[in-house]
């Protein structure tokens, strides 16, 4: 039988030797100058054609596959490749004269090696709004603008484009002040073929697996999923806490074996035997007495161990009392089920401004429907127009680093290891924070100190370590507004409502920005709403679920680089971003994988003061620092963020 896997022309050779021996096929034959050598220029193609076929039933081909065959192929699966994302960011663009200009969308920014943007929108500029705006010599205007093609390679750093095209005259130069963002390559055939292998499941958000595939292949602005559920301890929308009544549970216990002596009171009972602390028992319930010299209710101050009590009031020598517990208390908390949290992590984080009307009444300002990411330091608040009400040297609100407590008076300060203790100072009536500053403005230790907890009215607990001092003047940085969370379980959703509440500092009584008009530039994320939208789409709800499309909790990190080798800082702080940017949700920030990779973009030695600085956000607003040199962890609902990457090349000193 003749080989299939055969050259065609030996193959029809043997193939006609079987059914006809006595053919004469030898070379330079008429039956084989005239019937075989012209089938093979027909044959040879079908046969190439057919072999692609077989090739492209299997995806394990996947390799060898060009795009479009692979695209055929997934089709079959209703999956389809993600398109690339444009890259977006804003271009300032500077004059010497404050004259009306315009910008349409055929004008080009270009970057040193030739990547092109161009303004999102035709956008105009009269002269009086380019006469606010001054920057030294020059007057300035922002542009928006969107990469020319989609791609990653857009994701430009700040400060690289440097010329224009087919823009009206009189533009002096142009700058991106800060790195463009949100460009994504056009998904690759080995990226496809793993999406497509947990594609074939339930094609609806009900199970992890298909609300990965559903979201993934309806939004090309989405870069992962992390879907939290019924049974998951990261779950807090669906719990059910159970309230006891414990006047109810307890009733009136009589064993013979209670007894209540000076602020004691116990209940050694074997027979029935009583678990204070598993029946939820807490300073501040009562135990109410039925009989004898002490009935009455007496109020417990604490709870001692499973059978004693310590009470507020004292008892007279006392045994077989009756008695029960008033108070209520929490039982357990069930998780009922019905609820999903799709994490996500996205191309959509952008700043934003939102205009604050002068609050003359209240220092609370609430804003519906702001899907804000990351709080204090990452939110700057500044005056508006005519504001009458901020000090003439005020320009700008700082969550962080802002005067709150004057400086304080020296010869009664201590510090040592992570500790600062003040003797003649109620922390608690200043009302400091977790997050708060000590600034040491003298000695050995003089900086800023970050506060990790207020130990007790004297006494603050830092997250860095000090000298032993005495005798240092310092004063406490802290903020002239924090960001309120009315509904921790709404965070990161376009269901959240926030508060703005203006501080007004005890000490410093003068910065007081109630009446203010302010403008607040913030970190958001738009897409957010989009993805709630089809979660809520009829033809895509999950009728048994209440589903809560949430943006993955940041994990800012700051971090500074000391490097030898031949690496540009800029390239240096361009890889480490991408490193950041490239962890998956959940995955923890190794600084060894990141000081391999740099290994391989000509560093040659990295610093011993590398320390990973991360900002962790909660969902009811509260923000824990991670300092490490190691690791620093993530969850299951949390992404790292780079937001200040610095980069410093160690010069070797040369001896002559």
């Amino acid at each position: 039988m003749a080989d299939y896997q055969l050259p065609i022309e030996k193959f029809l050779v043997q193939k006609i030797q079987e059914n006809y021996p006595d053919f004469d096929l030898r070379e330079g034959s008429a039956f084989r100058d005239m019937l075989i050598k012209p089938m093979i220029v027909f044959m040879q193609p079908y046969r190439d054609q057919v072999n692609v076929l077989k090739r492209n039933m299997s995806l394990e081909n996947f390799e060898t596959m060009i795009d479009e065959e692979l695209d055929a192929l997934v089709a079959n699966i209703y999956v389809s490749r993600r398109g690339g994302v444009k890259s977006t960011g804003t271009v300032r663009i500077y004059t010497t004269s404050a004259a009306q200009i315009s910008f349409t969308t055929d004008v080009q920014f270009q970057t040193a090696t030739g990547l092109i943007f161009n303004p999102t929108n035709t956008i105009s500029f009269t002269a009086e709004q380019l006469a606010l705006n001054v920057d030294g010599l020059y007057f300035f205007a922002d542009v928006p603008c969107t990469a020319a093609a989609a791609g990653a390679e857009y994701n430009i750093a700040a400060h690289t484009i440097i010329y224009i095209s087919g823009g009206q005259s009189g533009i002096s130069k142009v700058d991106n002040l800060a790195a463009f963002a949100s460009g994504v390559d056009t998904e690759d055939n080995a990226t496809l073929y793993e999406r497509a292998k947990t594609s074939i499941s339930t094609r609806d958000l009900v199970t992890k697996r298909s609300v990965s595939a559903v979201m993934l292949e309806n939004f090309n602005t989405l870069k992962e999923v992390s879907t939290i559920g019924y049974g998951d301890p990261e779950m807090e929308r669906d719990i059910l806490t159970t309230i006891l009544d414990l006047l109810v549970t307890v009733e009136s216990r009589s064993t013979g074996e209670t007894s209540g002596t000076g602020t004691t009171f116990s209940d050694t009972s074997s027979i029935d035997p009583i678990d204070f602390i598993a029946l939820g028992v807490m300073p501040g319930h009562r135990i109410v007495i039925l009989n004898g010299d002490n009935a009455g209710n007496h109020t417990i101050k604490s709870v001692t161990n499973q059978q004693e009590l310590e009470l507020y009031d004292t008892l007279t020598v006392r045994t077989d009392i009756n008695y029960g517990i008033d108070g209520l208390t929490i039982k357990d908390d069930y998780h009922i089920g019905g609820k999903m949290d799709i994490y996500v992590d996205t191309t959509g984080l952008t700043t934003d401004t939102l205009y604050l009307e002068p609050a003359a009444a209240t220092n609370s300002l609430t804003t519906a429907s702001l899907p804000v990411v990351g709080i204090q330091s990452l939110i700057e608040v500044t005056p508006g127009d005519y504001d009458p009400v901020l000090p003439a040297d005020d320009h700008t609100l700082w969550a962080e680093h802002t005067a709150m407590t004057d400086d304080l008076e020296a010869g009664r300060v201590t510090g040592t290891g992570n500790t600062f203790e003040d003797s003649n100072i109620s922390f608690y009536d200043e009302d400091i924070k977790p997050s708060y500053y000590v600034c040491i403005i003298d000695g050995t230790d003089a900086g800023s100190y970050m506060i990790k907890t207020v130990v007790n009215s004297h006494k603050l607990e830092l997250y860095d370590t000090i000298t032993v001092r005495n005798d240092v003047h310092y004063r406490i940085e802290a903020s002239d507004f924090v960001l309120e969370v009315a509904d921790p379980d709404t965070r990161m959703s376009v269901n959240e409502v926030v508060s703005l509440r203006l501080l007004t500092p005890q000490s410093v009584p003068d910065r007081c920005f109630i009446g203010s008009t302010l403008t607040c530039t913030y970190y958001t994320d738009p897409t957010i709403l989009d993805y709630q939208n089809y979660a809520e789409n009829d033809l895509n709800r999950v009728v048994t679920a209440d589903i809560l499309v949430r943006r993955c909790l940041p994990i800012f990190v700051d971090l500074d680089i000391s490097y030898s080798g031949d690496a540009l800082e800029t390239d240096i702080v361009n890889v480490v971003t991408e490193f950041i940017n490239g962890l998956k949700i959940g995955e923890p920030l190794q600084a060894s994988d990141l000081i391999s990779t740099l290994y391989f973009f000509n560093v040659n030695y990295v610093g011993n003061d590398f320390v990973i600085n991360a900002y962790k956000y909660a969902t009811d607003g509260t923000v824990t620092v991670d300092r490490s040199s190691v690791v620093v962890d993530s969850t299951r609902t949390s992404k790292f963020i780079p937001r200040l990457i610095t980069a410093t090349k160690i010069i070797p000193v040369v001896v002559v």
